[in-house]
This record gives structure tokens, C-alpha cells and sequence, in this order.
């Protein structure tokens, strides 16, 4: 049986970020062919229905490639929902909905505490494509925060979730993925990447 991935995303910034992370995770095991027959970033576009929308995909997929045996990965901020008691989505209800239709290999990527994070995990390509000086102070409580203040002082405005024009591109995605190697360690592995080494 072949083998397949489906890494579910929130939002198009999201969607760029793995599509660059796919590329360099590959780039690091030299290129070598797998038996994946696809492998694909879906870009959900938001957190609202994740569970029905992600659900609807996989059962289409798995009609048209019966004979593909897929790995799941649920990508997600975790500083949206989390100061509430009942958040409006329940990851493990996701998760047993995809087990219905037989997808038992199902991981989930937990952006700690948001994708903003990952994003200063290269603060100085962020600041270059801002076109702001190295010394320009990054400021806020929270990665969203400081993004955001970081766009206003370059006469910009950010919103979460949607495309920045060239923003993914300014950023060094080897810096992005190393340091978040604790949050994407088993897509590392389904890639026989060592990402605590992926420097080397």
C-alpha cells in the first residue's frame, strides 16, 4: 500500500510556513524519493468547522485513493482557546471523527504559543521584509501582539490567518523549524530528518 500526508492547517500565513518546511525537510535528506504518493498541505482557512471540514476532505481523498494509507497532522495555535474552560474546539473529537473513516495515524503540531512565535523565531528576516533597522524593539505580550506592533510601525497593518505578500519568503525557514524541532519532531521523523541536528 502507498503511503500519504495530510497536514491540516488554519490559515494561508500557516499554509506557507509548512509548504517551506515540507521543501526544507526534504532538501535535508538529500531529495531521496519516498513511496509517499501525495503529500499535502490543506489549508482549512480558520479554526471555525475544523472538525467537519477536515473530516469532508479526508473521506473525498480516501475515496479517490483507496489504496493510500494516510498520516494526519493537525496543525494549531494553542493561545487561542486556551485560558477557557470549554473551548469551542475539541481536538480529541476531531481526532475520533478521522479514526471513523480508518485514518489511525493522527498527530497533532501545537504551535506554542501561536504560528506568530514561529514567525520572530526569525526576528531579523521579519524585520528585513518590514524593511525596519535591527535595533527597531519588538514589543507586546504575546507573538500576535508583537507582530501586529511591529507591521504599525512599518505603516502596516497584520492580520491573522491571512497572506502576507512575500513574507514567508523573507524568512529563513531553517532558523523557523529547528527552533520549534519539540512541536514538528514526528513530521521530522516521517521525513528521517533529525531536526536537533538538522543544522549539522
Amino acid at each position: 500500500m502507498d503511503r500519504g500526508i495530510i497536514i491540516f492547517v488554519e490559515g494561508e500565513t500557516d499554509e506557507e510556513i509548512y509548504q517551506d518546511i515540507k521543501s526544507y525537510l526534504r532538501l535535508k535528506n538529500g531529495n531521496r524519493e519516498f513511496d509517499f504518493k501525495k503529500i499535502i498541505v490543506k489549508n482549512l482557512k480558520g479554526i471555525g468547522n475544523f472538525k467537519n471540514k477536515a473530516y469532508g476532505y479526508s473521506n473525498k481523498l480516501l475515496q479517490k485513493n483507496p489504496n493510500v494509507e494516510f498520516t494526519i497532522f493537525l496543525c494549531y495555535d494553542t493561545d487561542v482557546f486556551g485560558t477557557q474552560k470549554k473551548p469551542p474546539v475539541n481536538w480529541k473529537e476531531i481526532e475520533k471523527s478521522l479514526k471513523e473513516l480508518e485514518l489511525n495515524n493522527i498527530y497533532h503540531i501545537k504551535a506554542k504559543t501561536s504560528i506568530e512565535d514561529w514567525i520572530l523565531s526569525d526576528v531579523e528576516g521579519l524585520k528585513k521584509h518590514l524593511r525596519l533597522g535591527k535595533k527597531t524593539k519588538v514589543v507586546g505580550s504575546n507573538g500576535y501582539e508583537k507582530l501586529c506592533n511591529l507591521f504599525k510601525k512599518s505603516n502596516k497593518v497584520y492580520s491573522k490567518g491571512s497572506k502576507v505578500a512575500g513574507l514567508v519568503k523573507s524568512l529563513d525557514i531553517e532558523k523557523i523549524t529547528c527552533s520549534n524541532c519539540s512541536s514538528i519532531k514526528e513530521l521530522c521523523k516521517i521525513f528521517e530528518v533529525d531536526c536537533e541536528k538538522a543544522k549539522d
